[in-house]
Formats: C-alpha cells, structure tokens, sequence
C-alpha cells in the first residue's frame, strides 16, 4: 500500500501569517488617521463656533439672541498679570478704531442712551458693564476700583451688570441687594473670588444665603431686598441700557463725552493697566466730533 505525501504547510502558514500583519497594521494606520481626521474637524469646528457665536452675523440669524453686536475688534491675549505688559512710556498713545471704538450716532440716538445722557449736565459720563459671572470682570474689579477712587468730581461712574442667562440675572440682584445694603464696595471682590477662585456657585440659594451668612448679612433680610420689586427694576434698567448700546460680551465700558461716546475693552489695548489708562486719556483728551457720520454710524465719503 502506497502512503500519501502530505504538501509541506510551513511555508504556507509564514505566508498567511504575513498577510495577516500586513492587513492589521494597515487598518491600524487607517484607524489612526481617521482618529486624527475627526479630533482636527472638532477643533476646526469649536474654533469656528466660537467665532460665529461673536461674529454680527450670527447674532442676527439667532432668533434667540436678541442683543446686536456692537463690532469689536479681535485683538492679542489679554496677559495673565496686569503689569507683563504695561507700557513703560508715561504718554501711551491710542488708536480710534484700534484701541477704543466710537459707538455710531444712530446707536445714541435710541430713547434709553438720549434719556440716560440727560442725567449729568456738563459731566462725563463713564459706565461699566460687567457681570460677577465673567472671570475678565473679575480681573478688571481691582484696577477699576483703584481708578475710580482717583476720578474728578467732572466725571459721574456707573456700573451695570450685564444679563446675559439665568445665571447672570441672578447675580445682578445679587449686586443690586448689596448695593442696598451698602455692602456692594466691601463685598465686590470677595464675590469675584468666590465664584472664579473658590468655585462656589453663588446662583444657587443655598451658597449664596451661606456667603452672605458668614459675612454678616442675615439671610431672610437679603433675600427680602433680593425678591423686591425695586431690585427688579434695577436689573430691567441695567439690561435694557446694554441692550440700547448692544453690549454683546463684558466687561465694556462706555465713555460719553461732549464729543461723542467711546466703546472701550481690555483685549484692544492689551492689559488691564493700559486699560485704566485708555479711560484716562479719553476722558482728559477726547477726539473730536465726526462732522460727516450717516444714522448707522458709517463714514460719509
């Protein structure tokens, strides 16, 4: 009886073995690549959501968003401390269009800016717009307040806190009751810090009765000025002003002089010393009126 000769099957195996490396590595390399493909799409598309969400154009198409922007520049990182990078010269010089924007005559002429205008004759008129939600706010407090301590009775400061969400409502009658209390100065930064520091949500009751609590303010009596219809009004009067300068982000501030009023931020002059400085040199020294403006503040050629 013959036997049968079975065919060699090493080589055969190593072959197959081969193929199947060559195969696992290249659908490792596709997977890897399709991996990298989508985490560069999400990045693209954050990027490009956030410049939407300040761009004019989406304010306008949003049905939700009600508030038009006022245009303001996209400028340099604002530097984490205030002194990096002060300016060393003692006469810095700023740029109309650069540093601080004209808000156009057909913005001024809404009811609420002409109404509001009226309250200080002869006076300059500086407004804060800010909000103890917003952690450039909170950055912004002290400078601003050292700069407010050192002001000419010829200027008449105001602060508003911006309504944005929920979360913000509940914060200006936050600043509002403090300000009734007479504890809005002594309490200012310690909010700030709270929230952006200490990571206490001062929108929900619970922490915010506890915070006013350990800082002497009994919590019925709060809660009483912070349900009033009078703080009520105060936040209706904050926002629909924002509103009337179409405030689109914080902080801002308004300078109105006899000149015409400036829009000003801390991002177009790159720290929050310049900043101070900027209020200073537009209220000293504020460029002349524009002779040829049409109604939605565009140049006349």
């Amino acid at each position: 009886m013959t036997q049968d000769i079975q065919p060699p099957q090493r080589d055969t195996k190593l072959k197959k073995t081969a193929v199947r490396v060559f195969f696992s590595i290249l659908l490792y390399g596709c997977v890897l690549w399709l991996a990298s493909s989508q985490l560069s799409l999400a990045t693209e598309t954050r990027s490009g959501s956030l410049q939407a969400f300040l761009s004019p154009t989406q304010f306008q198409q949003d049905k939700k968003i009600t508030r038009p922007p006022f245009a303001i520049a996209k400028t340099k990182k604002v530097p984490y401390s205030a002194d990096e990078s002060a300016e060393s010269d003692d006469t810095p010089s700023f740029v109309e269009g650069k540093n601080y924007r004209r808000v156009p005559f057909g913005v001024l002429k809404h009811p609420t800016i002409q109404q509001f205008l009226l309250k200080d004759p002869g006076k300059i008129q500086v407004i804060s717009f800010f909000n103890y939600g917003c952690f450039w706010c909170g950055r912004l407090n002290r400078p601003m307040m050292e700069w407010e301590a050192q002001i000419p009775n010829s200027v008449a400061y105001y602060r508003y806190p911006l309504v944005f969400n929920k979360t913000w409502e509940t914060l200006a009658r936050v600043f509002y009751t403090l300000k009734k209390l007479g504890k809005g100065e002594e309490l200012d930064n310690e909010i700030f810090e709270a929230i952006h520091q200490n990571h206490i949500n001062l929108a929900d009751n619970t922490e915010l009765l506890a915070f006013m609590e350990n800082h002497g303010i009994p919590p019925d009596k709060f809660m009483q000025i912070y349900h009033s219809a009078a703080i009520s009004r105060e936040v209706k009067k904050g926002n629909d002003l924002s509103l009337a300068y179409r405030i689109a982000e914080s902080p801002v501030v308004i300078i109105n002089t006899p000149s015409g009023s400036f829009m000003c931020s801390v991002p177009e002059v790159g720290s929050e010393t310049r900043f101070t400085q900027l209020l200073n040199y537009l209220i000293q020294a504020p460029p002349e009126s524009e002779k040829t403006v049409n109604d939605t503040g565009d140049h006349i050629s």
